[in-house]
């Protein structure tokens, strides 16, 4: 027999190139800039980067991250914290 998850989410967060530090396991990310866009997965100092990877504009893609790693990305992408439920 399957379980069925429910996704809950919350703390809407701009991300910025600067580096932003989302304190979750699941993100969900959504791109509502005019183009496509880089994620950058930064470790818990902000200063190594380890993981990159690309959304398209108009798009929302689920990333599972350390809690302690920051996000960093152009204008236009936002983060939710997402957390399973059930």
């Amino acid at each position: 027999m399957s379980k069925v998850l429910k996704l809950k989410e919350t703390s809407d967060t701009a991300l910025s190139s600067s580096g932003v530090l989302v304190r979750a396991s699941v993100v969900r990310l959504v791109n509502t800039g005019s183009g496509a866009q880089f994620i950058d997965v930064y470790d818990s100092t902000n200063t190594t980067r380890v993981g990159r990877h690309i959304i398209n504009r108009y798009t929302a893609i689920y990333l599972a991250k350390d809690k302690d790693q920051y996000l960093r990305s152009g204008s236009g992408v936002r983060a939710n914290i997402v957390t399973v439920e059930g």
